[in-house]
């Protein structure tokens, strides 16, 4: 089996970008964002994600990087819970590399999933990650090393997943450095 792989130089931690792209996105240093990036569709589950939201503290947001056919409802979930000045729906994106940095962790909070690129990048940009214990996601993320697991639809796993990742900074950090080093030692 040959596995998939990132350009690490072009997916990397870029503080710069950070800086840039917070400020395009009109974020504060205070906000914590999440990310997600994929096609907007039920398999993804997008939905689980922004009710994982709601529950988290308003200083918290979400950028939806890419397009489906359940954008609209998803729109109206956050509509919905309240929260719509916390998601960002930003569409399909072709300088991923450049959001990624302007992200604290990213979320892949699939149903079903094989091999997530996505993840990869994520890690290779230096972020933790939060994802479903599905498919090749359990490859790529080894709990409390590279990132978090959670079981699937499940809104309260996901918000407590992102809850220990504001209030223990420092290990948030290592899942980021432990992330990354295994993208360049594997993928």
């Amino acid at each position: 089996v040959i596995p998939n792989g990132v350009d690490t130089a072009r997916f990397r931690p870029n503080p710069h970008a950070r800086v840039k792209v917070r400020g395009e996105m009109m974020v504060c240093d205070e906000d914590f964002v999440i990310g997600a990036v994929g096609r907007l569709h039920p398999i993804k589950g997008h939905a689980h994600l922004i009710q994982a939201l709601s529950l988290l503290p308003d200083r918290v947001r979400l950028w939806l990087v890419g397009e489906g056919e359940v954008q609209l409802e998803l729109e109206a979930l956050a509509s919905s819970l309240g929260i719509t000045d916390r998601v960002r729906f930003l569409g399909h994106r072709d300088d991923v590399p450049d959001i990624l940095p302007g992200l604290d962790a990213l979320c892949q909070p699939s149903i079903n999933e094989g091999m997530s690129n996505t993840i990869l990048e994520a890690m290779a940009s230096g972020l933790p990650v939060v994802a479903t214990a599905v498919g090749g996601n359990v490859e790529l993320v080894i709990n409390g090393e590279t990132g978090l697991l959670v079981e699937p639809e499940r809104p309260k796993a996901l918000a407590r997943a992102f809850d220990h990742l504001l209030l223990h900074r420092g290990q948030a950090a290592q899942l980021a450095e432990g992330g990354r080093r295994t993208v360049l030692q594997r993928y």
